[in-house]
């Protein structure tokens, strides 16, 4: 399986979504992407997301650390239950809160 990344960017939003499986075989174009200058926002689609294993969700708190690092609002959308219970278990949402001043 494959992870394809599409980006769009309108004004200063930055959207990504995501399509496959995001693991090690994958991270490496979950990375691929660079975040335009100027944006205020970024949003993360996982609605195609059909598997996410411990490097995706490193990858994925790199992404929040970045936007931290560069004052970019981030915003998770379209989780399935099973991402958002990982996402929960694993702390993303609390690395959220604490550097972006943000939830979900």
């Amino acid at each position: 399986m494959t992870l394809k990344v599409e980006t769009t960017i309108k004004e200063s939003v930055f959207t990504i979504i995501l399509k496959g499986l995001i693991d090690y075989s994958t991270v490496d174009e979950f990375n691929s992407f660079q975040v335009p200058e100027n944006v205020s926002r970024i949003i993360v689609s996982f609605k195609e997301v059909d598997f996410i294993d411990s490097t995706g969700i490193g990858s994925v708190l790199t992404l929040i650390h970045f936007a931290s690092d560069h004052d970019i609002q981030v915003e998770f959308v379209d989780l399935d239950d099973s991402t958002r219970e990982l996402f929960e278990t694993i702390g993303v949402f609390k690395v959220m809160e604490a550097l972006l001043k943000e939830g979900r």
